[in-house]
């Protein structure tokens, strides 16, 4: 057994340059694309005041109105009434729905694909908790394009890059990657 154990040193700076870089083409693409669009973005604060039906009604105008294309709602809420959070986030259009925090799971069909002890089961385990019914796929699965198919949750968490093809994924699918191996 090797004791030779290096580290790998990541650099924040050069990191965020290439973020930066690459959402730099990112935009360019999307204005030359879609050259009358702009972006909606309306900032919202509400007084600690505001109670549980007034947000709701807040949210049903930003969901309806079309000039409004994301919506984030910051947490924790601060407000001296009893919000429920898991009501709020829930009643954001997923449309338009930045965070991704409102994603339906119960009675959702979610596919694991994975299973290991870090990922894979631990997922799986949380959407049923949350009631989802749970398909958990490993790389021996029989007809696995067929089950992604019938996928409204993916998560993909097996160690393969690319396996995934965009034709098994279900319209309107929300598929969350796990990938850490490298691609060219």
């Amino acid at each position: 057994m090797s004791t030779d154990m290096r580290g790998v040193v990541l650099s924040g700076i050069e990191l965020a340059r290439e973020i930066r870089e690459e959402l730099t083409r990112d935009v360019r693409t999307l204005k030359e694309k879609l050259r009358n669009f702009v972006p909606g973005l309306a900032i919202v604060q509400l007084p600690n005041t505001t109670t549980e039906i007034e947000l709701i009604n807040k949210i049903s105008k930003l969901n309806d109105d079309p000039n409004v294309h994301g919506i984030i709602v910051q947490m924790p809420l601060d407000s001296v009434n009893k919000i429920n959070s898991h009501l709020i986030t829930d009643l954001v259009s997923p449309a338009k729905d930045v965070d991704g925090s409102g994603v339906p799971i119960v009675g959702a069909q979610a596919v694991v694909l994975g299973r290991s002890k870090i990922v894979g089961t631990p997922v799986a385990e949380l959407l049923k908790w949350h009631h989802a019914t749970v398909t958990v796929c490993h790389s021996k699965t029989k007809n696995l394009p067929d089950v992604v198919r019938q996928a409204d949750i993916l998560v993909v968490a097996i160690g393969q890059p690319e396996l995934v093809k965009d034709n098994w994924i279900k319209p309107g699918a929300v598929v969350i990657d796990c990938g850490i191996n490298p691609i060219s």
